[in-house]
């Protein structure tokens, strides 16, 4: 199951590679993606949703989802290094939900607009960033108990 997923985020990121251009300079950062551009990769992703079941969890989608346009998309959240972007399909009241990249890779979809690993990854960063609170907390304790 997990490999169908993934075989339908890669065609949706190869048949939305383009917006982000070539990148001929692998040893630099990637070029970033628009929002403007996320809108267009979720509407695109949502039109291959209908058109093709992939395994995902949700299955095939309705095929009104083939007329939805780019006003039936908007982003969000925005976070270090990813979109969240929801297409709203008003005819069968609900709601696709993809996790993209800053590259513009779409690493998820769903119908819940919960992303699990990305829950994941926000909770041990906050737990590292309060780590680093404590550390240097200490730190500071200990350098005022060092001076005379």
């Amino acid at each position: 199951m997990k490999h169908l997923l993934k075989a339908g985020l890669l065609a949706v990121s190869l048949l939305t590679s383009g917006w982000v251009g070539a990148h001929g300079d692998h040893g630099h950062a990637h070029e970033i993606i628009s929002e403007q551009q996320v809108l267009e990769l979720a509407v695109k992703a949502a039109h291959f949703f209908s058109a093709k079941d992939t395994g995902i969890s949700f299955g095939k989608l309705d095929e009104s989802w083939q007329a939805l346009q780019l006003k039936d998309a908007k982003i969000i959240e925005k976070g270090v290094g990813y979109f969240i972007a929801q297409v709203e399909n008003a005819q069968v009241k609900k709601s696709l939900y993809l996790l993209v990249d800053d590259a513009g890779n779409l690493h998820d979809a769903n119908l819940t607009g919960t992303f699990a690993a990305l829950e994941a990854a926000k909770k041990a960063q906050a737990e590292k960033q309060a780590d680093s609170a404590a550390a240097d907390t200490l730190q500071e304790e200990k350098s005022k108990s060092a001076k005379p």
